[in-house]
């Protein structure tokens, strides 16, 4: 089908049913969407916080995710360090790091929020 833009300027499609003015409500109807669904990945991160560590446990957390997003299981790779102050804390992680790091490693860890940034071995 040939799209023609009439001399008025207004339709778009031969047949008059869609003009610019539904367009342009379309794709800022779209913009809208992709940003309220976005926006729990853009929000504020919170401070980034340094301290000395030690890998008290390690484990994979599973769970199925709307098909909209990415269709079947999705894992999380968390590990749980004991921090300077005695307090335990869940972090994060890719798979890489997760493998690299073993129960009882003490380093210096650097996070924020729930993901581990890096972790230096002592």
């Amino acid at each position: 089908m040939l799209v023609h833009v009439m001399t008025n300027g207004h339709a778009i499609f031969p047949n008059g049913g869609m003009t610019w003015e539904h367009l342009g409500f379309a794709l800022l109807l779209g913009l809208i969407g992709v940003v309220a669904i976005n926006l729990p990945y853009w929000k504020p991160k919170g401070p980034v916080v340094e301290c000395q560590a030690t890998v008290k446990s390690k484990r994979v957390e599973s769970s199925n995710t709307p098909a909209i997003y990415y269709r079947g299981e999705r894992s999380n790779y968390v590990i749980t360090f004991v921090v300077e102050d005695g307090k335990e804390v869940d972090l994060v992680t890719i798979p890489a790091i997760y493998a690299d790091l073993k129960e009882g490693d003490t380093g210096r860890l650097k996070y924020q929020r729930d993901s581990i940034l890096e972790f230096e071995l002592l």
